[in-house]
């Protein structure tokens, strides 16, 4: 496949060491037995690329640091947003629901759901796993 074509322009079993291919496109290429040591392929397309016998030591993989960054304070902005959104959600419907006395019923009857829910979850979990293994429950 050429570059036309849309392949790779990587031909298998050259030495591709030390260079830069950050950011190329590599989707159906064929790189079987590619020296690609010391190259830096972070945010490279490997999709379904035939890597057999391909050499990726000391290869730079995954994402560039500064995309990290930008992908880590989005997460904690958005986790921080969620929680905030949360905790103010739960204060009004706490607030309209409790009455004089009943934060006893209401933090029990949360204790018995969370508790119920959580049986329920390692139950089925254990059950699927049980099931997947074929291990024989007797009873």
């Amino acid at each position: 496949m050429t570059l036309a074509e849309g392949g790779s322009s990587i031909v298998p079993g050259l030495d591709h060491r030390g260079e830069d291919l950050a950011g190329r496109s590599f989707v159906d290429g064929h790189l079987d037995g590619a020296d690609f040591r010391g190259s830096d392929l972070r945010g490279a397309d490997l999709t379904r690329a035939s890597l057999v016998g391909a050499d990726f030591t000391d290869a730079k993989l995954g994402i560039r640091p500064l995309a990290a960054i930008a992908f880590f304070a989005l997460t904690l902005l958005v986790v921080t947003a969620t929680g905030w959104l949360i905790g103010w959600t739960l204060s009004g419907l706490v607030e309209g629901v409790m009455t004089e006395g009943s934060e006893e019923v209401f933090g029990s009857a949360l204790a018995i759901v969370v508790a119920a829910l959580f049986i329920l979850a390692v139950v089925a979990y254990g059950l699927s796993r049980a099931l997947r293994y074929g291990v024989v429950l007797v009873v």
